[in-house]
C-alpha cells in the first residue's frame, strides 16, 4: 500500500489525515510533513486531544496557521515601520535598507560593512526582511445559473448545469508588525500577592554597580567550560555511562524510600521482631530484575520501550545451544565444537513507535541484574486509579509480583528521587538582601530577572525585530539579569538554512552575502553593545546559553559555551572589506562599550547548555533543549489530575536529577539531539534548583514543583512570523527582622517559591 509523503510522519505518531486534507494543508501553508507531526504533538498536549479526526481537524488547522506562514504574493505590499524602528521594504529578502535608532541613541550616517571594526561597530547595516504578503481572504464564486432559452424556458435535455465552483485562496497569520497584544500577560505565578518591582535610573540606585553576583560554576556543578571532542566515544564507554547512572540513582532511590535488599529483609524477619503498620506499608525487599519470586519484590531499573531482536549468524550451523544475552546495545556470542563453529551477533533495535502501556520494559543494571529486561504489566495501577507517568530512560523502583520471571505486575512505582535543595547561611542572606548596593547587594529591594528564548527573528525575515523590541524593554525595565537561551542564529530559519544571509550597507551601496558568524556579530552582539554605549551606567548582566539549533555553536549535548572560533580574531584585507574582523562573535566589544579603558563588572556571561548558575543565593538551572516536548512525545501515563501533565513532566527532571533524562532521544528530525553519553554527568543537577528555566514549544507556565522549586517555561520570543513571549521574575528579599532573629551561622532554605513573582508577557 502506498502511503502519501505527507501521511507517513503522522503515521509515525499514530495519526492519520485523509490524503486530500493532508496534501492541501501542506501545500497551502508550505509546511513539511515533519512540521505537521510536530505541531500536532504540541496541539494535542495543549488542547488535551488524543485523536485527529473530522471533529478536531479544524482546531488543528488553526494551530498550524498560527505557527506557520502562508506564502501569499508580495504584489502591492507597502513598506512598513515596525515597533522597533525598522523600515522593511518589499522584495528585500534577507536585507533591511535602514535601521532607526535603538531607543534614544542616534546612529551616524557613515556607511558600514558587515562585521565592522570596533571604531565603526554602531553604524550597522540592517538585516533583510521579506515584504508582507498581500492580505488575502476566502473568496467564494457563486454558482452559475443556466441561461434561459430564447422562448423563455430554461434549457433542458442534455444541457449540463455547471456545478458551483469555489476558489479558496490560502489564509495567512498576522505578521510580527501587525500584532495587537503587545505586553499582554499570559501567565502569572504570585501566590503571596507580591507587588511588581519597577526600577529605573531615576531611583538613584542605578549608578553602574550591579546588585547581584553571578557564579557560573557554583559548588558541585558540572558545567561544560570549553569545547571537547565528541563522536569518538566507544560503545563500551556509552554503555558504562548508562549503567553508572542507573546504579548511582538506584542507590539514591533505595535510600530515599528505605528499600532494603532481600537478604537484609530476611535477617530482620528472622529476628522475630513484631511487624507494625509501618512495616506493612514498607516497600518489598530489593530483587534483581527478571528473577522469578512468588512474593512481592522491588526492582530498580530503567524504563525502555519494547525492542526487536535481530540475529546475524556467521559460520557453519551445527547445533543451537542455550545462551543468555544481555546488553545495552549489542553482543557477540560464540559457540564452538570440535567440528563446527557458530557465531551469533544480536542487535537490539529500538521500537519504532511511541511507548504505550503494553510496550513498557524494565531494564536492570549489569552489575545487579546482568542487564536483564522484564515486561511491566501496568493494568493493576490503571484500574486502581494510581497515577503514573513513564518515559524511556527514566530510572524508577517498581514493587510488584514477578512469578514467571518474564512479566512483572506493578503494584507501586517510585519515580526517582530529587536532590536536596540548596541552603544558605543567615549571614550570607543578610549580605545579599540588605547589603549596600555598591557591594553588589540588593539593599532591601527585589532582584529582577528576565528570561527569553530564541529564535530572535521571525521565519520570514532576518531583521531581528523581536530582539530589538526585547532590548527596548530591557532599557525600560532595567533588569539585573537577562538570561537569553538560543538559538541566536537559527539553523531552521529558511534564509539561514538556504545560505541566503544578506546584510546591506546603510548608504544603500549594495548588500553582501555573509556567514552565520557575521550575522551574530551584527544582529546580536552589536545591539547588546549599543545598550551600554548609550548608557554606560546600565547594571544589567547578560547570560547567553547556546542551543542545538544554533549555527554558531557546537552540535552536541551537553553543549560548550559560545566562544570565538579563533583565539585572536583576524582582520580581512580584501578590497572593500578592509578592517573587518572574522573568527570572532564580537562579544568582547560589549565589555568595553562606553567604558574606554576602565574596568568594571562582567557584562556578558557565556555558559553551557545545560548549566547550573548561582545568582546571589538563588540556584538557577537553565537548558535551551526542549526536554519537556521530547518527553511528552514519548510518554505513557494514566490517572493524572486534569491540567497536571506539564507539572508532572517538569517534576521528572527534578526527580531524575537530570536536565535531559530521556534516552534514547526522539528519532524525529525536528527534535534531533546529539547526546554524548560519555559526558552524561555534565547534564546532571548538582542540587534541586530554586529556579528551573526550561523553554519549550508547549504552553507557557510558571508553577511550584516539589515544594522547593519554581519551574518556568517562558516560551519562544518568536513563533513563526509573529511574536512570542518572555518571562520577568521579581525575587523579593527576606525580611530583615527575621534574619536578625536567627543565628548568623544557621543555614536556611532559600524558600524561593514564597518570595518570587513571575509574569510571562507577550513581546
Amino acid at each position: 500500500m502506498n502511503i502519501p509523503h505527507e501521511q507517513s510522519p503522522l503515521l509515525t505518531h499514530h495519526l492519520s489525515l485523509p490524503p486530500p486534507k493532508g496534501v492541501g494543508i501542506s501545500t497551502n501553508l508550505h509546511v513539511t510533513p515533519e512540521q505537521l507531526a510536530e505541531t500536532w504533538e504540541a496541539h494535542s498536549l495543549n488542547s488535551n486531544v488524543n485523536e485527529l479526526n473530522n471533529l478536531t481537524f479544524d482546531a488543528y488547522r488553526n494551530a498550524l496557521r498560527k505557527e506557520f506562514d502562508s506564502t501569499s504574493g508580495t504584489g502591492g505590499a507597502r513598506p512598513r515601520q515596525s515597533s522597533s524602528g525598522i523600515k522593511v521594504e518589499p522584495g528585500t529578502s534577507g536585507a533591511v535598507v535602514s535601521r532607526a535608532e535603538l531607543g534614544k541613541r542616534n546612529n551616524n550616517n557613515a556607511s558600514a560593512l558587515v562585521t565592522p571594526p570596533p571604531s565603526k561597530r554602531h553604524n550597522l547595516g540592517g538585516g533583510g526582511g521579506a515584504a508582507d504578503a498581500a492580505t488575502s481572504a476566502v473568496d467564494t464564486v457563486g454558482s452559475t445559473t443556466p441561461a434561459d432559452s430564447p422562448n423563455g424556458k430554461k434549457a433542458t435535455g442534455n444541457a449540463i448545469t455547471p456545478a458551483p465552483s469555489t476558489m479558496v485562496k490560502p489564509l495567512r497569520t498576522a505578521k510580527y508588525g501587525e500584532r495587537t497584544n503587545v505586553g499582554q500577560t499570559v501567565a502569572t505565578y504570585n501566590p503571596d500577592n507580591l507587588p511588581e518591582y519597577s526600577s529605573s535610573a531615576a531611583d538613584g540606585v542605578d549608578d553602574g554597580a550591579p546588585r547581584c553576583t553571578i557564579d557560573s560554576q557554583p559548588r558541585g556543578s558540572h558545567n561544560v567550560t570549553k569545547p571537547y571532542r565528541y563522536m569518538f566515544t566507544p560503545l563500551e564507554d556509552r554503555a558504562k555511562a548508562l549503567d553508572d547512572h542507573l546504579v548511582g540513582l538506584g542507590e539514591e532511590i533505595m535510600e530515599r524510600f528505605d528499600i532494603k535488599a532481600g537478604i537484609v529483609k530476611k535477617e530482620e524477619q528472622a529476628e522475630g521482631a513484631e511487624v507494625g503498620a509501618a512495616d506493612k506499608a514498607a516497600i518489598a525487599p530489593l530483587e534483581a530484575v527478571g528473577i522469578p519470586r512468588q512474593d512481592a519484590v522491588c526492582c530498580i531499573g530503567r524504563i525502555c520501550n519494547e525492542v526487536r531482536v535481530c540475529m546475524c549468524v556467521l559460520g557453519s550451523f551445527a547445533s543451537l545451544k542455550h545462551c543468555h544475552v544481555s546488553s545495552q546495545y549489542s553482543t557477540d556470542v560464540k559457540v564452538s565444537s570440535p567440528q563446527y563453529f557458530l557465531s551469533f551477533h544480536f542487535v537490539l533495535m529500538a521500537h519504532e513507535g511511541k511507548i504505550n502501556r503494553t510496550s513498557v520494559l524494565l531494564e536492570g543494571s549489569r552489575h545487579h541484574s546482568n542487564g536483564a529486561r522484564v515486561n511491566l504489566d501496568l493494568s493493576s495501577l490503571t484500574s486502581s486509579g494510581t497515577s503514573y507517568s513513564l518515559f524511556p530512560g527514566q530510572i524508577i523502583a517498581v514493587e510488584g509480583l514477578n512469578s514467571s520471571g518474564r512479566k512483572m505486575v506493578a503494584q507501586r512505582i517510585c519515580e526517582g528521587a530529587a536532590r536536596p535543595s540548596a541552603k544558605t547561611s543567615v549571614d550570607s542572606l543578610m549580605r545579599y538582601h540588605h547589603g549596600a548596593t555598591d557591594e553588589a547587594c540588593q539593599d532591601g529591594k527585589p532582584l529582577k530577572i528576565m528570561a527569553m528564548s530564541g529564535p530572535y527573528t521571525t521565519s520570514d525575515s532576518l531583521d531581528y525585530e523581536p530582539l530589538l523590541d526585547a532590548l527596548n524593554q530591557i532599557r525600560e525595565d532595567r533588569p539585573d539579569v537577562v538570561i537569553m537561551t538560543g538559538p541566536f542564529v537559527d539553523m531552521r530559519q529558511p534564509d539561514i538554512a538556504s545560505g541566503n544571509i544578506f546584510l546591506e550597507f546603510e548608504d544603500g551601496g549594495g548588500k553582501m552575502n555573509v556567514t552565520c558568524e557575521a550575522l551574530f556579530v551584527n544582529k546580536v552582539a552589536a545591539v547588546i553593545e549599543s545598550l551600554y554605549e548609550e548608557d554606560p551606567t546600565m547594571r544589567t548582566q547578560f547570560i547567553l546559553v547556546p542551543s542545538l539549533d544554533d549555527a554558531v555553536a557546537e552540535f552536541v549535548y551537553p553543549q560548550p559555551p559560545l566562544s570565538d572560533r579563533l583565539k585572536k580574531p583576524k582582520v580581512m584585507k580584501l578590497p572593500g572589506a578592509e578592517g573587518i574582523e572574522y573568527g570572532t562573535l564580537g562579544l568582547q566589544h560589549i565589555e568595553t562599550a562606553g567604558r574606554g579603558d576602565e574596568r568594571g563588572f562582567k557584562r556578558v556571561h557565556c555558559v553551557s547548555n545545560p548549566c547550573t548558575l548561582q545568582i546571589n543565593e538563588v540556584i538557577v538551572g537553565v537548558t535551551s533543549t526542549d526536554a519537556m516536548l521530547h518527553i511528552s512525545t514519548d510518554e505513557t501515563n494514566a490517572n493524572l489530575e486534569p491540567g497536571s501533565r506539564l507539572s508532572r513532566i517538569a517534576q521528572h527532571l527534578l526527580q531524575q536529577r537530570s536536565y535531559y533524562p530521556l534516552f534514547p532521544p526522539p528519532a524525529a528530525q525536528t527534535m534531533a539531539t546529539n547526546v554524548d553519553l560519555a559526558h552524561m554527568n555534565e547534564w546532571s543537577m548538582p542540587c534541586q534548583p530554586d529556579l528551573l528555566i526550561i523553554p519549550s514549544k508547549l504552553t507557557t507556565f510558571a508553577k511550584k514543583v516539589l515544594d522547593h522549586s519554581v519551574v518556568v517555561n517562558p516560551g519562544m520570543l518568536t513563533r513563526g512570523s509573529t511574536g512570542g513571549t518572555y518571562a520577568i521574575m521579581d525575587v523579593h528579599p527576606m525580611k530583615r527582622d527575621m534574619l536578625e532573629s536567627a543565628g548568623a551561622d544557621i543555614k536556611m532554605e532559600n524558600s524561593l517559591p514564597d518570595r518570587v513573582r513571575v509574569d510571562i508577557k507577550r513581546i
